[in-house]
């Protein structure tokens, strides 16, 4: 069975002019690639906020597994969770949903705000974390090329609006407590139980 992607960009994707955010301001939580995270929204002229409740929109960035506890599953070895960071950002996930705030995920902030809203995810993908890639807008029909430094993934749900894709389909299994998937294995529905494997 092919793996291959039918979603090409038209044309590659231009940085002219970014969004313009000004008098706007941004509470950006820690988490890896804080500095480069902090200079994007500086670029687009957001100003820091110095809490959340002055803030316009918060961001959760990345770094370690957001835990499977939250999702109703237990961890698989190859996942590596941050419980202490996981209560803070439920915290400031609450926070700021009560005061109505914008919320903008990056990395495995997108997975928590995926978790937080009732999704799951799946917990070990292969060939996940690779080289840069392309990846196709689905709106606007042009590709820019994107990283992926993580081995997990949101799983899709009626509820979750995709808006992009990746132009190369290289993995092939995806595990969570309960389900392996392989596509490899010639049915791209093919569902195995996971009890008893090591």
């Amino acid at each position: 069975m092919s793996t291959a992607n039918p979603y090409h960009g038209t044309a590659n994707w231009v940085e002219k002019d970014l969004p313009e955010f000004h008098h706007m301001k941004a509470y950006i939580l820690p988490g890896t690639f804080f500095a480069d995270t902090v200079q994007l929204f500086a670029s687009c002229g957001f100003q820091r906020a110095a809490t959340i409740d002055e803030a316009d929109v918060v961001v959760f960035i990345g770094g370690a597994d957001v835990d499977p506890s939250l999702y109703g599953q237990k961890a698989l070895p190859t996942t590596y969770t941050a419980v202490n960071r996981d209560k803070v950002e439920i915290l400031a996930y609450e926070q700021a949903l009560a005061k109505n705030k914008f919320m903008f995920g990056i990395c495995r902030g997108a997975q928590f705000l995926h978790v937080m809203n009732g999704g799951e995810l799946w917990q070990d993908v292969n060939r996940h974390a690779g080289p840069d890639h392309w990846i196709v807008d689905l709106d606007d029909d042009f590709r820019i090329l994107s990283n992926s430094l993580h081995h997990q993934m949101i799983k899709a749900s009626d509820d979750l609006q995709i808006i992009a894709v990746t132009e190369e389909q290289t993995a092939t299994t995806f595990k969570d407590e309960n389900l392996f998937v392989n596509i490899a294995a010639g049915d791209a529905y093919l569902q195995y139980s996971m009890s008893g494997l090591s």
